[in-house]
């Protein structure tokens, strides 16, 4: 065993910024008046976007909270229920960015992507409802119970690694402030940077559940990566400087693992063809990661180290 990968929201720092910055994100689109104080914004995202409704895009492996505005935002313009969009999208089992071609069916107004337009204009409005809440972001669980499982983990000699799809100044701040930083291998962080740097090279989706984000962060530093990762192959496949035809997944499986709390954590690891522990801080259920294919469920990070030395990687 080698690393473990962390994704960040709903593992070591709360998600619910991002919730409440979509459902003010919402407030904002429907002309709703903003209140002044934070507290009073929190209450109106929560009103607007219910974590029932949250929910239901996550166990779809809708990860990104970008999506989820920009989805809510789409289907009150059309006049659409949200509760109705995610139980079509569980009834057609549409994973991840696959909702974007439901909303091809329900709004003809524009060709539904994540390429500038309204998707942008969600975005900025996203983005500046988070600088109105930042100061409310907070860790998912006591801070030092999670620096324990990071020394505890680091003792047994792993490196420790995020992929997360958080901007990379979203990631650092936080973190930075509440001295976990210090912990990662900053050669071994993959934040929504890397990703969209990627997905403007390769023209299409790449981030959770695509495999991208943990294959990146895994081979980043070894030897001739740009070789190892074939983007026309599905990333399934080196290419012929690390071994022709040889499985990404043969060279590190048993070597690193990643723990995550959503479906799309799951289907990316999975896809990259390591293991995957989740915990039960973030918004989806155990069933749900249980169907997903979580190879372990935990409470918590803080049981991490122990199943980590449990595991069978034969």
């Amino acid at each position: 065993m080698k690393a473990v990968l962390f994704d960040l929201d709903g593992v070591i720092t709360s998600e619910r910024i991002y919730w409440n910055c979509s459902g003010l994100a919402l407030a904002k689109f429907r002309g709703e008046r903003i209140p002044e104080s934070a507290r009073e914004k929190v209450k109106l995202a929560q009103r607007m976007l219910p974590d029932s409704i949250t929910r239901g895009f996550k166990e779809n492996g809708v990860n990104s909270n970008w999506d989820i505005a920009y989805a809510s935002a789409i289907l009150t313009r059309a006049g659409k229920d949200i509760g109705w969009f995610i139980k079509e999208l569980k009834k057609r089992d549409m994973k991840g960015v696959a909702y974007l071609k439901l909303l091809d069916e329900i709004d003809l107004t524009e060709k539904h992507d994540r390429d500038g337009g309204s998707w942008g204009d969600a975005h900025k409005r996203f983005q500046a409802c988070y600088y109105d809440l930042e100061d409310t972001d907070e860790p998912i669980i006591p801070l030092p119970k999670i620096k324990k499982a990071l020394e505890e983990l680091k003792s047994m000699g792993l490196k420790l690694g995020i992929v997360s799809g958080r901007p990379l100044r979203e990631a650092r701040r936080p973190l930075e402030k509440w001295g976990l930083w210090g912990y990662f291998d900053k050669n071994m962080i993959i934040t929504d940077d890397d990703i969209v740097e990627q997905e403007k090279k390769s023209g299409k989706h790449m981030g959770k559940p695509d495999p991208w984000p943990v294959l990146y962060a895994i081979f980043k530093n070894q030897e001739a990566l740009g070789e190892c990762l074939d983007p026309q192959d599905g990333y399934m496949n080196v290419k012929t400087s690390c071994g022709e035809g040889k499985p990404a997944d043969a060279k590190i499986n048993g070597d690193y693992i990643l723990v995550g709390d959503s479906v799309a954590d799951v289907l990316s690891a999975k896809n990259a063809g390591i293991k995957v522990i989740c915990v039960k801080t973030g918004i989806t259920n155990e069933k749900t990661l249980r169907e997903a294919g979580a190879d372990v469920i935990v409470s918590d990070i803080t049981k991490v180290p122990k199943k980590i030395r449990e595991l069978d990687f034969s």
